[in-house]
């Protein structure tokens, strides 16, 4: 009976030593589960924090395209302006070229004075603005004249400067001409001429070669002060 006894203490003994191996692996296991969870838990911090970011950005990128809806509906308004004030000015040079056709159909000896004024009249109501200049020509750089005094019309628009000429009729060396004076302009004044043009209800061939080799423009039509 003693042996049973000391056989069933042994097993007992034993069963317990398995009891506390495992309870020892259970917790190891509820320590690992614990920072597993707390693993979790920071991580769900972060993606909290993440996405307080993205909200954030999220409202931002919406203020900018709000920004940038703005933004077009400005320049749409803006575009429809400018085609209006262009359909305007067409629409002036249009009534400018009749009122052109009726300057030169006058004659006689004051006919190309009452051109340059009328001219004059109609660019300005086209939005320039109308400047004399009056220089002098000291080495004869123009006509090979020295001491010679000159004359140009200038046109200023939105800081184009436009050179203009106007004669009843032009040949070849009146092209010549103006350009040598748009060029005593420019290096007496120091400001640069960003258009030259000649206008005239009778152009030689010649001179609509000579001034097409030398950059300048040559009509009647007052379109070609555009910038």
């Amino acid at each position: 009976a003693r042996a049973r006894t000391e056989e069933r203490v042994g097993s007992l003994e034993a069963a317990v030593e398995r009891l506390a191996e495992a309870q020892r692996r259970t917790e190891e296991r509820v320590g690992s589960l614990e920072a597993a969870v707390d693993r979790l838990i920071e991580a769900q911090k972060r993606t909290d924090v993440a996405i307080e970011r993205l909200t954030e950005a999220q409202k931002r990128t919406d203020a900018t395209v709000q920004v940038l809806v703005e933004a077009q509906n400005r320049i749409e308004a803006t575009v429809h302006e400018l085609a209006e004030a262009q359909r305007r000015t067409e629409e002036s040079l249009r009534l400018s070229g009749l009122r052109v056709e009726a300057l030169f159909s006058r004659s006689g000896p004051d006919a190309e004075a009452a051109f340059r004024d009328g001219l004059r009249e109609i660019v300005s109501e086209a939005g320039y603005k109308v400047e004399v200049h009056r220089g002098q020509d000291p080495e004869g750089y123009i006509n090979y004249d020295p001491g010679r005094s000159y004359e140009l019309d200038v046109l200023v628009r939105n800081g184009t400067v436009i050179a203009v000429e106007i004669k009843s009729s032009v040949d070849s060396h009146d092209v010549v001409r103006f350009v040598r004076t748009v060029s005593l302009f420019e290096r007496q004044t120091g400001r640069r001429v960003n258009k030259r043009v000649m206008i005239a209800a009778s152009r030689r061939q010649e001179a609509r070669q000579r001034a097409k080799e030398l950059g300048v423009a040559l009509g009647i039509d007052p379109d070609a002060l555009q910038e």
